[in-house]
């Protein structure tokens, strides 16, 4: 992954061809855990698979 000057934003590159395919917003490490904590709130009771 390539970095944007600004760091607003991050390239992501094929990694055959070093093409960017596709650029996605950048986040600081607060903003991953805000993410995964709502995204683990309640109600989603985990895997329970097999």
């Amino acid at each position: 992954m390539s970095q944007h000057p600004a760091a607003s934003a991050l390239d992501v590159l094929n990694p055959a061809t070093a093409e960017v395919i596709a650029t996605v917003p950048a986040a600081s490490a607060a903003d991953v855990d805000a993410a995964v904590h709502r995204a683990a709130g309640p109600g989603t009771g985990g895997c329970r698979c097999g």
